[in-house]
């Protein structure tokens, strides 16, 4: 072989040796983070909880703990790209160095041959895969943002809904005192107001305070009720 061949496998050979050598020293570094976390857990264990030491400590295992998840969360999320990447280079140079091979006249070069033509239908799929995952990405980002859209809208028809429902049940409440304080019988304004639904604890609890705010009117004094009737005609 030349030297320009001899360059060629190389690279592509020092390309693979990167890339694994990269995976080995992010794999310790993980390791060395649980390393140190269940190191300093031995150590706030045998701490004196009222040691003020204990709770600069106690902060520092949460906050490495966090960033241990946080780091953890993004390798998963990018651990099928970069075993595509791996791969993909790797075959990469594979075929560079093959294609490289066989500008060599030897007695291998036949066998070289099917080896190049045989990686060159994985490439383009590693290819695909690699371009396939930042578009999956893109798409997840954008359905993330509509459904924020989405859910901002809902939240803002709900707070709508809320509002008007409330100022309801007081316009409700409001209708039933006065007819209380106008003389209507106790029976019947209970009667409307037991119609009120009560599907959850918010609205029997609405429910009962508006029947206990009845029961109140018709315990005072008729000439309570009359003073209170004639300010209401009034306003």
């Amino acid at each position: 072989m030349n030297t320009e061949l001899w360059v060629a496998v190389v690279g592509g050979l020092f390309s693979v040796v990167v890339a694994a050598v990269g995976w080995v020293i992010a794999r310790q570094d993980r390791s060395d983070d649980r390393t140190n976390i269940s190191r300093d857990l031995d150590i706030l264990n045998a701490l004196n909880p009222d040691n003020p030491a204990y709770t600069e400590l106690e902060k520092r295992i949460t906050q490495n703990i966090a960033h241990l998840v946080t780091e953890q969360n993004y390798k998963d999320f990018a651990r099928p790209f970069y075993r595509r990447y791996f791969w993909f280079i790797a075959v990469t140079a594979l075929l560079i160095g093959t294609g490289l091979l066989l500008g060599e006249e030897w007695e291998w070069r036949e066998t070289v041959q099917v080896v190049n033509v045989l990686l060159i239908l994985p490439w383009i799929a590693l290819g695909a895969s690699l371009l396939w995952l930042p578009l999956k990405g893109i798409y997840q980002l954008v359905r993330y943002i509509w459904l924020k859209a989405r859910l901002w809208k809902l939240e803002r028809q709900h707070r709508q809904m809320s509002a008007r429902h409330e100022a309801a049940r007081s316009y409700m409440r409001e209708l039933l005192i006065h007819a209380a304080q106008r003389g209507l019988p106790e029976s019947e304004v209970l009667e409307l107001a037991r119609e009120y639904p009560r599907d959850n604890e918010d609205e029997i609890a609405f429910a009962e305070q508006l029947e206990a705010d009845i029961r109140a009117v018709y315990e005072q004094s008729p000439d309570e009720n009359q003073d209170q009737a004639g300010a209401v005609s009034q306003s």
